[in-house]
């Protein structure tokens, strides 16, 4: 089955796609990039936290008998939510395909998409690869919205059909129910990376309206996660800015796998969230020890 002319995108401003690749490959060159190993335990570890998440109809579903959804989560970000797909290659093949990513009310419509293109210069994928991809969707465009739509759409414009879980369009488009739970409202996390090097990474976070609760933060290297600190120290200059008692503060030696000669690229996040702290992402180059 064809995919339906009604996928060209609508509301252009209303989603805003990461298209967030990560992906455990076979060992060898790949795009002047450093193939992953392929068991990279913690791109593993994620996809099997996404799919205990998720609802049982996001769950190991396969498209076409070509790849698998291993289990799709929602996330507070920036600016709406974000949804993180876990997927999982079930032969060896060009990642290349579209993967459209669908609001819909109760009757199917779509109200809001995020859809992306695998992206194909990474090359070919090997079987039992797994990598994760992630698309926001900014809050009023959830309005009215009881599903999300998924399916995927090879480059010859044919749709791959979902083995099971509830499904329109012939079969070709899986329907997951929103999660009961899903922010109704911009998030109001604050906070900024205040200072990077090759000793310490130093900065706040908070919750605006929550002013006296302590959060997280991750630190991760591309999408590995290498650290997780409570935002707790004494900050001063947070208590006239209205943050309750100003204990948001972290402070955290750099992170060992940072120390190679490399220059590597990260981000410090709300953890369990998709909300980037001011300043981030970055990038930084260590001596090697």
């Amino acid at each position: 089955m064809n995919y339906p002319a009604c996928l060209t995108p609508r509301i252009a401003a209303a989603c805003k796609p990461l298209a967030i690749f990560i992906a455990v490959l076979a060992l060898g060159s790949f795009g002047g990039c450093k193939k992953a190993a392929p068991q990279d335990s913690a791109i593993n570890e994620q996809a099997a936290k996404i799919a205990a998440a998720s609802a049982p109809e996001a769950r190991d579903v396969q498209f076409g008998k070509k790849f698998a959804l291993l289990g799709v989560v929602a996330k507070p970000a920036n600016a709406g939510v974000a949804f993180e797909f876990a997927w999982k290659s079930l032969a060896k093949q060009r990642l290349e395909s579209l993967v459209p990513v669908h609001l819909t009310d109760a009757g199917g419509k779509i109200l809001a998409q995020a859809d992306y293109r695998q992206r194909p210069e990474h090359g070919e994928v090997g079987e039992g690869a797994i990598w994760i991809d992630a698309v926001s969707i900014p809050h009023p465009a959830f309005q009215g919205a009881t599903t999300l739509g998924i399916s995927i759409v090879e480059p010859n414009g044919k749709s791959l059909p979902a083995d099971r879980g509830p499904r329109d369009w012939g079969g070709n488009r899986l329907l997951v129910p929103l999660p009961p739970d899903l922010p109704s409202k911009p998030v109001t996390f604050q906070g900024s990376l205040d200072l990077a090097d090759c000793n310490r990474f130093t900065g706040w976070a908070a919750d605006k309206d929550h002013p006296n609760t302590i959060v997280e933060v991750e630190i991760f290297d591309g999408e590995k996660s290498v650290a997780r600190i409570a935002a707790d120290a004494p900050r001063p200059d947070l208590i006239t800015g209205g943050f309750g008692d100003g204990r948001h503060g972290f402070n955290i030696a750099t992170p060992a796998q940072f120390k190679d000669g490399r220059q590597h690229t990260f981000s410090v996040r709300i953890a369990d969230t998709r909300f980037e702290l001011r300043n981030s992402p970055a990038a930084i180059t260590c001596p090697k020890k």
